[in-house]
């Protein structure tokens, strides 16, 4: 029997998280390593397919933002109601509906519709898989959890890219969503046999109305509100890069789409690096001082990329470290922003779960799209660095204000936590 390294205490019970049930959240919470990373290396290819611009394959990863961006307002609160589990499982099933709609597209409409379902699918599946990993408890023990869990997931983009590019170099494009549909039909079966239902507020008479009243309480918190956007932002920097990188290295700097494969799953390496360093130093920093300083150095790291492609200084190897580094302090700010949220939730996690989610992909959403409109006429190096300085900036701007609001609120003589149906 798998030794539980964790353990949760949900209305009374003890919920222990083993190690299969841990590696298996780690998946559930990759879904944009798994849907977006096999076809970096393609999207030139695709274009050619379709018969369309090469900049236009960009806006498939708008598409998968889009849904996600929709799916975790609307489907990611259900798992208070349903539970987690069983959201999950749906979830997985639309991905496994909007990958086989992809691998079977005859133009880009279709292909970009699919892609959507999968952001549909993927937001039920990530946003209930960290709302799991936050019930692990408050503060340091769901950064701690959540941390643990992205030492697993940063390892998919290390492979996802590899994978991608080997499928699509043996076969076509098409087969890379065909695997994408047999990799939801796997996880489906992981989460059936591994995943134990952590909810508490599943089974309630009047549920709706129960939770509607707890959406209305964790969103008047202003502290909530403001941790979400800090982690929407800071995610969002991430996939600035994510998105601009296969045209910086292989049409600014000039390699082929299998060298850009082997650099692009090194640079991803370095998330497991930084899920490392995070599981370790979250059981001893505090979590905002530990956040805010990686995003300012993110800033910096921005301000760099700019000042290279500006100036024509850029070159392989820099460019390769610089994005190695955001791919790096993500695996950092994902958890430990996470868990700055999730704290001032409540009970209804998967809820808060669902708006951090939603603000990630709809300020992902915006900068893929800006990096996407430059592809054709500038240079996506610049675009991408400037994209990357808003949004850290602005996830700085978030994080004090919201730090500083949650100190007025404790300061007062009636401050307290928000209050959510038992």
């Amino acid at each position: 029997m798998a030794k539980d390294i964790h353990t949760s205490h949900t209305e009374g019970a003890r919920i222990a998280y083993s190690w299969p049930m841990i590696i298996t959240l780690g998946f559930l919470v990759s879904m944009g390593a798994l849907h977006l990373d096999p076809i970096a290396s393609s999207l030139p290819a695709m274009a050619k397919a379709l018969g369309v611009p090469a900049n236009a394959t960009a806006y498939t990863v708008s598409a998968f933002f889009f849904g996600m961006m929709i799916g975790h307002l609307l489907i990611g609160p259900f798992s208070d109601i349903f539970g987690r589990k069983r959201t999950i499982l749906f979830g997985l099933a639309v991905l496994a509906v909007g990958s086989s709609t992809c691998a079977l597209s005859s133009d880009m409409t279709m292909l970009l519709v699919g892609r959507a379902l999968q952001g549909l699918g993927g937001a039920a599946v990530m946003c209930t898989g960290r709302a799991v990993g936050g019930d692990a408890g408050k503060g340091k023990a769901s950064a701690n959890m959540l941390s643990i869990m992205q030492v697993v997931s940063s390892c998919t983009p290390i492979v996802m890219p590899l994978l991608g590019q080997a499928v699509a170099s043996s076969f076509d494009w098409r087969a890379v969503f065909w695997t994408m549909a047999i990799m939801n039909v796997a996880l489906f079966c992981a989460v059936g046999l591994f995943l134990k239902e952590t909810a508490t507020t599943t089974g309630r008479s009047g549920a709706f109305s129960a939770l509607a009243h707890d959406v209305r309480v964790v969103f008047s918190q202003p502290g909530f509100l403001l941790f979400a956007i800090t982690f929407g932002f800071g995610i969002s920097t991430f996939f600035c890069y994510v998105g601009a990188a296969s045209f910086v290295f292989q049409n600014e700097l000039g390699i082929s789409a299998g060298q850009f494969s082997v650099i692009f799953s090194g640079l991803a390496a370095s998330m497991v690096v930084g899920g490392l360093v995070s599981s370790f130093f979250t059981r001893w920093l505090e979590p905002f001082a530990f956040v805010v300083t990686v995003i300012f150095l993110q800033l910096l790291d921005a301000a760099a990329v700019v000042f290279l492609f500006k100036t024509g200084m850029a070159t392989i190897p820099v460019i390769a470290v610089l994005f190695g580094f955001i791919a790096f302090s993500t695996s950092i700010v994902i958890p430990v922003g996470l868990s700055l949220a999730l704290s001032e939730s409540g009970d209804i996690k998967g809820s808060a779960a669902a708006f951090c989610g939603f603000a990630q992909y709809c300020f992902s959403m915006g900068v893929t799209t800006y990096i996407g409109s430059v592809k054709a006429t500038g240079s996506v190096g610049k675009a991408c660095g400037i994209a990357m300085m808003v949004t850290t900036a602005c996830a700085l701007i978030a994080a004090f204000s919201g730090r500083a609001v949650i100190r007025r609120r404790d300061a007062a003589p009636d401050g307290k936590a928000p209050s959510v149906h038992a």
